[in-house]
């Protein structure tokens, strides 16, 4: 078995990732959502390992900023760690995780961050365990909000790069992560299934200010899965809320 780490190619590559993502059930099937696939990968720094001349383990990271208190931080965020069903338990996903995180660092990369859901595989490679994501589900006809919404306008996939700018501007606390490509928001939201989005734009410019982008398999009833909110000020968040509210009598 002959073994090679290196950069992504896309004219030798792409039908190689797009089965390890297949046989890991990261997609379906699907035109759009291998469309999504490539726009990420297109915009990350992505590395494989060669096995036998074709690809079969896929990192990929995206440059960010991480915010400690008031300070940002440059950061390199893990988006994807995958191995193919042929590559298994050689050790691949940990040794091309660390060289892309050494390659981002010294591209100057302070902090690299990701996403797991076995805790301790990834303290080999000194990451520790930080805040936990809480999926909450609710119905929206109980969101107690004192206000009413007014008419929204619809996001659509077309408006990604408006949504990423909104992102990027949105209210940040500490530990907060910005993602800087603007495709990455294009990826989520074109490999949403029934990906939709309702929001405002009050900028004297016409830029998004306040938004939500969901996603659902069932249109008619749901439940939809609110994927991001990105707002401002205090009164936005309420308003997003209420808009979220007005669907309840049908969700």
């Amino acid at each position: 078995m002959t073994m090679k780490f290196r950069a992504y190619d896309p004219d030798k590559d792409v039908e190689a990732i797009h089965r390890i993502w297949h046989e890991v059930g990261w997609i379906e099937k699907d035109e759009r959502k291998e469309e999504a696939m490539d726009i990420l990968v297109g915009c990350s720094r992505a590395l494989v390992t060669e096995v036998n001349g074709e690809a079969e383990c896929l990192v990929l990271t995206s440059p960010g900023t991480i915010r400690y208190l008031d300070t940002e931080l440059p950061l390199s965020a893990v988006t994807s760690v995958t191995t193919s069903r042929v590559a298994r338990k050689r050790g691949l996903a940990r040794r091309l995780t660390a060289l892309a995180v050494a390659n981002d660092a010294v591209d100057g990369a302070l902090v690299a961050g990701l996403g797991m859901f076995e805790q301790g595989y990834y303290n080999q490679l000194g990451f520790g365990t930080g805040g936990y994501e809480h999926w909450i589900a609710f119905d929206p006809a109980r969101l107690k909000v004192g206000l009413e919404s007014r008419v929204p306008r619809r996001i659509t996939t077309g408006d990604w790069a408006m949504a990423h700018a909104a992102r990027l501007a949105r209210c940040r606390g500490h530990g907060s992560c910005n993602l800087q490509p603007p495709e990455v928001t294009q990826a989520e939201m074109i490999g949403s299934k029934n990906g939709f989005g309702l929001g405002y734009c009050e900028d004297p410019d016409g830029a998004l200010t306040h938004h939500f982008w969901c996603r659902t398999s069932d249109v008619e009833y749901g439940p939809y899965t609110v994927c991001w909110t990105s707002w401002q000020t205090r009164d936005q968040f309420l308003e997003l809320m209420a808009l979220m509210r007005s669907l309840g009598d049908q969700v």
